[in-house]
């Protein structure tokens, strides 16, 4: 085999001391925010049943879940990874949908775009081999008949982004998008480096703090959407 011109640099990965202010030190609020997430979500329940309702509330029960698989999975980065990104973004939706009913329009017609996506993927797969799926081409109509029959128009998803800088947040997405991509996907870092971030116990506390920061910021918008 013939020897690359390139190597792997001898170095660690050291990100130092982490300056961390209080807002950002509280993990041991998680169990304090859930709680007030989940009684917003149970006070819901005496709203009206209008899209907007049903929308937030999925949303909030969807940043319970993540905020608990992050309190359960803190010593695998990859998971906390995934579960910081997932509530950021959670927050940024849950924030957008409530700002008017035409992005809760959207955000459902998200919902059929999603399913008929998934179909098309695997009706591509499927007749990439030769095979034809008849039992999939009907669930799609189905999908598209019910969609219809509910006045339905499949929507592509949010631009993630263009929310976060509406909002004043683009140099969070861009830190926190490009902090997790790094652990979540095949980089080189991540390749050549394996279990690298896993042993720096400041990157992985500075990610979870900034999870519980954000989750923070979703349990007073619970107050706000369900009051």
């Amino acid at each position: 085999m013939r020897k690359s011109r390139y190597a792997i640099p001898p170095f660690k990965v050291v990100l130092g001391e982490c300056a961390m202010n209080t807002e950002l030190s509280k993990v041991g609020d998680i169990d304090r925010l859930l709680r007030i997430i989940e009684q917003q979500c149970v006070k819901s329940l005496d709203l009206e049943n209008s899209d907007r309702t049903v929308s937030l509330r999925n949303l909030y029960q969807e940043a319970v879940r993540e905020a608990k698989r992050l309190q359960k999975e803190q010593t695998d980065i990859a998971l906390v990874s995934v579960s910081v990104r997932n509530i950021f973004e959670i927050m940024l939706i849950i924030d957008h949908v409530a700002s008017s009913d035409a992005a809760v329009r959207l955000w459902i017609g998200q919902l059929q775009q999603d399913a008929l996506d998934i179909h098309e993927g695997l009706m591509a797969l499927c007749a990439k081999h030769g095979i034809r799926s008849f039992e999939l081409e009907s669930s799609r109509d189905n999908v598209l008949n019910s969609g219809n029959a509910q006045g339905v128009t499949p929507a592509r998803p949010f631009i993630i982004k263009d929310i976060a800088t509406q909002i004043g947040l683009a140099e969070d997405y861009d830190a926190i998008f490009k902090l997790c991509s790094k652990i979540v996907h095949p980089t080189s870092i991540r390749v050549n480096l394996p279990g690298a971030f896993d042993k720096d116990e400041n990157y992985k506390n500075t990610l979870i703090h900034t999870g519980v920061h954000y989750l923070a910021n979703i349990a007073a918008s619970s107050k706000r959407d369900f009051a």
